[in-house]
């Protein structure tokens, strides 16, 4: 996915996830560590824009990098890996996540939102 396609992406990857089941896919977006995740996962997040401010936000998912990797919050990476969907207790329903085989620090964009095209 890129910044053109980014939130379009997403959203489809939320609404049919059974139909990117083990599907790579690569993206960009900063880090967050999580409540309530495990000690190798992450949220990788872009602040996005649907149709104004009011209706922005962060979107992305949650990633399993591989064993080991520390990163700290607002790190810039671009992400690499299969889809696969796990239960995600504070949302009380499973969600797609990307089992991350390859990634990269990279610099924050000039621009770090993503927009809805239409």
């Amino acid at each position: 996915m890129n910044d053109t396609n980014y939130l379009k992406g997403m959203e489809v990857l939320y609404n049919y996830p059974d139909a990117f089941a083990d599907k790579t896919i690569t993206f960009d977006g900063f880090a967050y560590k999580g409540e309530e995740i495990g000690a190798s996962s992450y949220f990788v997040f872009r602040f996005g824009f649907i149709h104004c401010v009011a209706d922005s936000g962060v979107f992305g998912m949650l990633v399993q990098m591989p064993a080991g990797t520390k990163l700290s919050d607002d790190d810039w990476l671009r992400v690499t890996g299969k889809l696969t969907r796990e239960y995600y207790q504070p949302f009380k329903q499973m969600i797609p996540v990307l089992k991350v085989k390859d990634w990269a620090p990279i610099d924050k964009p000039d621009d770090p939102y993503v927009y809805r095209n239409f």
